[in-house]
């Protein structure tokens, strides 16, 4: 979870080399992230693509970069179709070269330890700039309501109940965080 990253090097260091990594987001560096195979390959077929700090994901593209503000939310086109969501404080992306069942991440331009681009708008206007000239019509996004709200909750397995053992009064709020909107959910992890 974001809310357990860590940069200390001696923890890092006792890490093995087979494990996957991954950045916590801040609400001014995002990454937005693209599961579209279309528009992903529209991406990576820019000529001016080192201007950007994308990173090939298992099924698409995620983009980083660095803006005034944001907040996470899903990325939609104008028809309605949802083809990624911008991740922002609170959450986190894989990084390479981190591996999944489906391939590896990897880095097609330099790493963003090496170079972030900046964007005076929101994360939304700039993936907006990127896509426009390629034909794909992005929606504009104001707030982050649809991810927030996900599916509507209308009752099921999950039940309120005690939990059977203490917990530490600094940690809820963060369980609470990690907890919330879990079911049903439009997490594409199905978590």
């Amino acid at each position: 979870a974001a809310y357990s990253a860590t940069d200390d090097p001696e923890i890092i260091g006792t890490w093995t080399e087979d494990v996957n990594i991954g950045i916590a987001l801040a609400s001014t560096v995002v990454a937005i992230d693209i599961d579209n195979a279309d528009i992903a390959a529209k991406i990576l077929s820019l000529e001016d693509r080192d201007q950007y700090c994308i990173v090939r994901s298992r099924r698409g593209v995620h983009l980083y970069v660095q803006t005034s503000h944001d907040e996470s939310g899903l990325l939609k086109l104008t028809d309605g179709k949802t083809i990624g969501e911008v991740r922002a404080a609170g959450q986190y992306t894989v990084l390479p070269p981190s591996r999944h069942v489906e391939g590896e991440y990897a880095w097609v331009t330099q790493s963003l330890l090496h170079y972030l681009p900046k964007h005076e708008g929101t994360a939304y206007q700039y993936i907006k700039g990127i896509l426009d000239p390629l034909g794909v019509s992005v929606a504009d996004r104001a707030d982050a309501s649809d991810v927030a709200e996900g599916l509507p909750f209308e009752g099921g397995p999950i039940e309120e109940c005690d939990l059977p053992f203490e917990v530490n009064p600094l940690l809820e709020p963060i369980l609470a965080s990690l907890m919330e909107g879990t079911w049903p959910t439009s997490d594409r992890s199905g978590t």
